[in-house]
Protein backbone atom coordinates (compact mmCIF):
# COMPACT_ATOMS: atom_id res chain seq x y z
CA UNK A 1 0.00 0.00 0.00
CA UNK A 2 1.23 3.47 -0.83
CA UNK A 3 0.72 6.21 1.72
CA UNK A 4 0.66 9.92 1.03
CA UNK A 5 2.29 12.06 3.70
CA UNK A 6 1.73 15.77 4.01
CA UNK A 7 5.10 17.40 4.56
CA UNK A 8 7.94 19.46 3.21
CA UNK A 9 11.10 18.48 1.38
CA UNK A 10 12.84 18.65 4.77
CA UNK A 11 10.41 16.03 6.12
CA UNK A 12 11.22 13.79 3.16
CA UNK A 13 14.97 14.08 3.73
CA UNK A 14 14.56 13.51 7.48
CA UNK A 15 12.73 10.27 6.72
CA UNK A 16 15.46 9.26 4.24
CA UNK A 17 18.14 10.06 6.82
CA UNK A 18 16.45 7.84 9.41
CA UNK A 19 16.36 4.98 6.90
CA UNK A 20 20.03 5.53 6.03
CA UNK A 21 20.94 5.38 9.74
CA UNK A 22 19.07 2.08 10.06
CA UNK A 23 21.04 0.69 7.13
CA UNK A 24 24.34 1.97 8.57
CA UNK A 25 23.68 0.23 11.88
CA UNK A 26 22.55 -3.02 10.23
CA UNK A 27 19.02 -2.66 11.56
CA UNK A 28 16.14 -4.22 9.70
CA UNK A 29 14.60 -1.64 7.39
CA UNK A 30 10.90 -1.80 6.74
CA UNK A 31 10.11 -0.83 3.16
CA UNK A 32 8.33 2.50 2.95
CA UNK A 33 5.99 3.18 0.09
CA UNK A 34 5.46 6.84 0.84
CA UNK A 35 4.84 9.84 -1.36
CA UNK A 36 5.64 13.14 0.39
CA UNK A 37 3.60 16.13 -0.78
CA UNK A 38 3.40 19.69 0.40
CA UNK A 39 -0.07 20.84 1.42
CA UNK A 40 -0.74 23.07 -1.59
CA UNK A 41 0.39 20.39 -4.04
CA UNK A 42 -1.85 17.82 -2.38
CA UNK A 43 -4.86 20.13 -2.39
CA UNK A 44 -4.28 20.96 -6.07
CA UNK A 45 -4.66 17.33 -7.15
CA UNK A 46 -7.76 16.59 -5.10
CA UNK A 47 -11.30 17.09 -6.29
CA UNK A 48 -12.88 20.26 -4.87
CA UNK A 49 -15.23 18.29 -2.58
CA UNK A 50 -12.33 16.41 -1.02
CA UNK A 51 -10.33 19.60 -0.60
CA UNK A 52 -13.28 21.16 1.23
CA UNK A 53 -13.58 18.11 3.47
CA UNK A 54 -9.85 18.08 4.30
CA UNK A 55 -9.86 21.77 5.11
CA UNK A 56 -12.89 21.24 7.34
CA UNK A 57 -11.28 18.32 9.19
CA UNK A 58 -7.86 19.96 9.53
CA UNK A 59 -8.31 21.33 13.05
CA UNK A 60 -10.94 18.91 14.32
CA UNK A 61 -10.11 16.28 16.92
CA UNK A 62 -13.49 14.57 16.93
CA UNK A 63 -16.20 14.81 14.32
CA UNK A 64 -19.50 13.05 13.78
CA UNK A 65 -20.60 12.14 10.28
CA UNK A 66 -23.98 13.83 10.76
CA UNK A 67 -22.25 17.08 11.79
CA UNK A 68 -20.00 16.96 8.73
CA UNK A 69 -23.02 16.51 6.49
CA UNK A 70 -24.83 19.41 8.14
CA UNK A 71 -21.88 21.83 8.11
CA UNK A 72 -20.88 21.00 4.54
CA UNK A 73 -24.54 21.16 3.47
CA UNK A 74 -24.65 17.56 2.20
CA UNK A 75 -27.34 14.94 2.52
CA UNK A 76 -26.65 11.27 3.31
CA UNK A 77 -27.66 10.42 -0.26
CA UNK A 78 -25.06 12.83 -1.64
CA UNK A 79 -21.82 10.93 -1.87
CA UNK A 80 -18.37 12.16 -2.75
CA UNK A 81 -17.41 10.21 -5.85
CA UNK A 82 -13.96 8.59 -5.94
Amino acid sequence: MISIQNGTIDDFFESALQTAKQIDTNQKVTPKHTIWMETNDLLNILKPQRTTLLQYLKNKTKVYYSVILKELKKSPSTQINP
